[in-house]
């Protein structure tokens, strides 16, 4: 029997243990993004859970898990600052707006979940982004409709 001879992808300077160091570092990162990935998945609904995994299959997770697993907790921070909104919502016999409503999410963390989606969206094929970008916006007329309803005001046409 011959024996076969080990390449490895580094750079001609780099020592074999020090290309074998850093492919396990690379490894121990990836495991622990598929670990996080599997906590986020299993403590979610099956309907939410499925979506999440329909969502894998138009991402490319080799390159890609770390912005989906970011996308899949700045959603759940937007979830939560609109549940949070909605609980300080006043009765519907007040006075108010769905515009200074939302104004009181910090901009912050808005601007940071538009440019990661916008981020995202772009990665995806022309079908996929129509599918999401739809969803998007289905789920903005729901959520605007159900304001609008509490602040006594009819949700806005665009």
């Amino acid at each position: 029997m011959g024996r076969t001879r080990c390449e490895y992808d580094a750079d001609p300077g780099v020592t074999r243990f020090a290309a074998l160091k850093s492919k396990h570092e690379e490894l121990q990162r990836r495991v622990t993004l598929f670990e996080e990935l599997f906590g986020l998945l299993s403590m979610r609904s099956e309907a939410e859970s499925v979506e999440i995994i329909r969502r894998m299959r138009t991402a490319n997770i080799e390159t890609d898990l770390e912005d989906f697993i970011k996308f899949i907790k700045n959603a759940d921070l937007l979830m939560q600052l609109v549940s949070a909104q909605s609980n300080q919502t006043p009765p519907a016999s007040e006075e108010s707006s769905v515009d200074t409503h939302l104004l009181t999410i910090p901009l912050a963390d808005i601007s940071s979940l538009v440019e990661l989606l916008r981020s995202a969206v772009s990665k995806l094929d022309a079908s996929a982004q129509t599918a999401l970008l739809d969803t998007i916006r289905h789920d903005i007329a729901v959520f605007t409709s159900q304001e609008g309803g509490r602040s006594g005001s009819a949700p806005r046409k665009q």
